[in-house]
């Protein structure tokens, strides 16, 4: 059963996508969150930021030399100590690091990334907590639907891309139909195709982090003072600081970073002009 935190929800700035600057600082709210949360709270808080550690774990497997990434569940020491013993708290971790051993993949038609991708969701779907399963399964279909536009626009091999094998990815990788034959099931994907029609790539992250935002206030409608509640602003909290990043101001090194970023996922077209989108930014 959910627990509710009164004085720490109460407590709590709005928050919203185009904010300038943080309303409060992540330390200070991770302080409030350990000294109120429960145990097992807490921990639902920190798996939130597994994807630093797949990353990290995927780096250091792949000894690519690439920095180590902060604000994941594990230090540089503990990522490489779990890996050598496989002694990870995530049995999926513990997984992906024997299968890329014995160079077994789970799913051979995928990249490394992309299994531990779908190992990770994998194990989030599964989660205890009703709103942290729902979200990761929202966030499952957003990322296979926008890849298999990708896919079907560059006439690449949607084995190769999508996760999974359940009936949507089926559909995802074999149907012709402009929705995949799922919109009438899944109203979402007809948003989520609309969205991908903006040829400008830094719009459609905006326009799907505005869906994945409406996401969490609709799933929050009754919830007030609720572990989800605070679940929700969290997931808020890192969208937001994504954004703020991306803000030129902040640092031409941490914009471009992040331009790079969504350059790997979506072709620019010859006419866009990052000048153009970071006056818009401005």
């Amino acid at each position: 059963m959910s627990r509710n935190y009164y004085y720490l929800v109460a407590g709590l700035p709005d928050l919203a996508l185009d904010m300038k600057k943080h309303p409060m600082p992540w330390s200070q709210f991770w302080e409030l969150a350990q000294e109120q949360l429960s145990q097992a709270d807490l921990t639902l808080l920190q798996q939130l930021f597994l994807p630093i550690d797949n990353q990290n774990t995927l780096n250091h497997l792949l000894k690519e030399n690439k920095p180590f990434i902060e604000g994941g569940i594990y230090s540089q020491n503990e990522i490489e100590e779990h890996i050598k013993n496989q002694t990870f708290n995530e049995r999926y971790l513990n997984r992906f690091v024997q299968c890329y051993r014995d160079e077994s993949a789970p799913n051979p038609n995928l990249s490394w990334e992309d299994n531990l991708t779908e190992l990770f969701y994998e194990f989030m779907k599964n989660s205890t907590n009703r709103f942290i399963s729902e979200w990761f399964s929202f966030n499952y279909l957003l990322r296979n639907v926008r890849t298999a536009l990708v896919v079907r626009q560059h006439k690449l091999n949607p084995q190769q891309y999508i996760l999974g094998n359940d009936e949507i990815s089926t559909a995802l990788k074999k149907s012709t139909l402009s929705d995949f034959g799922l919109g009438d099931d899944i109203p979402v994907i007809d948003k989520i195709i609309s969205i991908f029609d903006n040829e400008n790539p830094l719009d459609q992250e905006y326009e799907t982090d505005l869906l994945r935002w409406k996401y969490i206030d609709e799933q929050n409608t009754f919830n007030y003072f609720s572990t989800e509640v605070v679940i929700g602003f969290v997931l808020k909290y890192q969208i937001m600081d994504r954004w703020l990043k991306l803000d030129p101001a902040i640092g031409q090194s941490m914009f471009e970073q992040l331009i790079q970023q969504l350059k790997q996922s979506y072709e620019f077209p010859k006419e866009f002009s990052i000048n153009e989108r970071r006056k818009k930014i401005n």
